[in-house]
């Protein structure tokens, strides 16, 4: 029995661990050699700039990895954190990319310390692929409050799937709630001011955010944010005047982006994120969802996940009167078909070549069945797919030599069809205006008569406008290829239905025709591109479509030649023309094009 103990006494843990230990000093015993050790990377992660400042901050999860190192006997060599969601925003995810592409720079990095595998990755498939990578090349991911696994037994492989899936659900009922929440919040109008209230997120130029105390039902006040005009001096007027003389006044004048941005810069107005005037922020600003916050509307679901296309016009949450408007709808719409035709005479100068322009349809009227690309002229005589020719890989799994001059015969004809009916006013065009003026009384069906349970069952909300009903769709019909659907809110508000000006069209279609007939080349691919939307050839039964158009300028009001398509039969149906074409006029493309025309260069 050790010194100092005497029976019946406990032995303390300190003694049996000293005793233990002592045995290393017995003669004849040699210790084994320390192990060195790992080297390791610290990894945390919050979702937002708000989550790091409370809750379980990177401070706090950093602190946790360097006191669960130190009781392992690991040595973390650098430490990465970063600011961003693990779930819808992998692309801003710089920082962790820089930790792995740094992991497998160093080798002698073997593990990766995480607070948990949600902070690593919420994706469920892409993390255990992440991990299962890493694993390969030798490097582990700890996680210090999430159970350990095996890969190598059924068990782990079980629990792991289920740690990441568990981690991805809860991202995604988050981001349900979220949604849920946010859809209510600007649905939800102020009782003092009568507003909608605002979800997080700066306020447009010209307006700037105000946070209200309200008392909800709970009894507990809340912060509520809305917008109110931004009364802010600069040179001797507010900042929302500034915005909308630039709007009203400049660019629904036809200024340019470049002037407008010019004007800015000139007069050094501020932006609303401070810095430098770019074209891409009065791009923003012309966009239709901006014109239409502009003119009092709030939005909600306009933008898919990439942020850059719109979703279909059925899944937006419109609410009008939410705030206060700096410009009327009219105007809005003003601009929109301005900033349209800004676009159209800059593809129209991209479009005019020359005088030795030979093809009528190149530039982006005539687009490939396959693929959906340009078709562009690639000798005298033909046209081909632009993917299959500027690349060195087999695009299109069927390109074919498209005759240029049986095409452009065709399309000629057709063309000429239509100038002759819109050059007579008493025909065509006057059946076309009854139809539109039937479909406008159609469209001036009073709410009322409608079923109350309609707006009951509505699932935007009492205040949140239905698809369809008269407001501010019309912005949208500047975008290509949406204007059929967005021009109903525009016609609900008219109190004239919308016609075809018959002196513009006899105009029009006499200087077109005249350019067919003896214009020059440049002349007729610009008449050419005003009258036609689009053409395409399928190869299979050698069916040749073409789509027309009516310029613009031909409606009253401007800009809703495409609602006019859709609602009158007779124009729609001389607007499609459909041809087959000759067995010869379809020739098969060889595979890999473009090394043939290398060949040729």
């Amino acid at each position: 029995m050790p010194d100092g103990l005497t029976d019946g006494s406990a032995l303390a843990a300190s003694d049996v661990l000293r005793a233990l230990f002592a045995i290393g000093d017995m003669p004849g015993i040699r210790r084994c050699p320390a192990a060195a050790p790992t080297k390791a990377f610290a990894w945390a992660r919050v979702s937002t700039d708000e989550q790091a400042q409370k809750g379980l901050s990177i401070p706090e999860q950093l602190r946790q990895i360097r006191a669960y190192a130190a009781q392992h006997g690991m040595d973390i060599v650098q430490e990465f954190h970063e600011a961003a969601s693990a779930f819808t925003d992998e692309a801003k995810r710089t920082e962790f990319h820089r930790m792995l592409a740094t992991v497998k720079a160093h080798p002698e990095i073997s593990v990766i310390l995480v607070h948990d595998y949600s902070r690593f990755s919420r994706d469920s498939l892409g993390a255990q692929q992440l991990v299962e990578e890493l694993g390969k090349g030798g490097v582990r991911v700890i996680s210090l409050n999430d159970l350990w696994f095996d890969r190598e037994t059924p068990t782990g492989v079980y629990m792991q799937a289920i740690t990441f899936a568990k981690n991805e659900a809860y991202s995604r009922e988050i981001s349900f709630h979220t949604r849920k929440g946010n859809r209510a919040n600007i649905q939800t109008r102020d009782p003092e001011t009568g507003w909608c209230y605002k979800n997080a997120g700066m306020a447009i130029w010209g307006y700037r955010a105000l946070r209200v105390a309200r008392v909800l039902g709970h009894g507990c006040p809340v912060i509520k944010r809305m917008w109110e005009l931004d009364d802010t001096e600069f040179a001797g007027k507010p900042i929302h005047e500034w915005v909308r003389y630039c709007l009203v006044e400049l660019a629904g004048n036809g200024a340019t982006i470049p002037q407008l941005l010019e004007f800015c810069r000139t007069h050094q107005l501020p932006r609303r994120r401070g810095g430098r005037w770019h074209q891409s922020s009065w791009r923003k600003m012309l966009g239709p969802d901006s014109l239409l916050q502009y003119s009092g509307y709030a939005l909600w679901g306009t933008k898919l996940e990439d942020g850059h296309s719109f979703r279909p016009m059925a899944e937006w949450v419109i609410v009008p009167d939410a705030h206060p408007a700096l410009i009327t709808l009219e105007e809005a719409h003003t601009i929109a078909v301005v900033s349209r035709g800004q676009r159209v005479r800059k593809l129209y100068r991209r479009l005019a070549w020359g005088e030795s322009a030979p093809y009528l349809l190149s530039g982006g009227v005539f687009r490939c069945s396959q693929c959906g690309g340009a078709m562009m002229g690639y000798d005298p005589g033909s046209y081909l797919c632009a993917a299959q020719a500027r690349t060195k890989y087999d695009v299109c799994r069927r390109s074919v030599y498209v005759s240029r001059p049986v095409v452009e015969r065709r399309v000629l004809a057709g063309l000429r069809r239509i100038l002759q009916a819109v050059a007579d006013p008493d025909g065509v065009l006057e059946q076309v205006n009854q139809e539109l003026a039937a479909a406008f009384a159609k469209a001036q069906t009073p709410r009322d008569a409608k079923p109350k349970t309609r707006r009951a069952k509505a699932p935007t909300g009492p205040d949140a406008q239905e698809p369809g009903a008269p407001g501010a769709e019309v912005l949208l019909a500047s975008q290509p290829g949406d204007g059929g659907d967005y021009a109903e809110m525009l016609v609900g508000r008219l109190r004239h239905p919308p016609q075809i000006d018959c002196d513009a069209a006899q105009r029009c279609a006499s200087l077109a025709a005249a350019h067919l007939e003896s214009g020059t080349p440049a002349q007729r691919k610009l008449a050419g591109v005003a009258w036609v939307e689009r053409v395409q050839v399928h190869e299979e039964n050698r069916r040749l479509v073409v789509q027309y158009r009516l310029p613009e300028q031909l409606t009253r009001p401007a800009g809703l030649g495409a609602w006019c398509c859709t609602k009158s039969r007779r124009l729609a149906s001389l607007l499609r023309r459909r041809w087959t074409l000759p067995a010869g006029a379809l020739v098969p493309a060889p595979r890999s094009f473009a090394r043939e025309i290398e060949g040729r260069q």
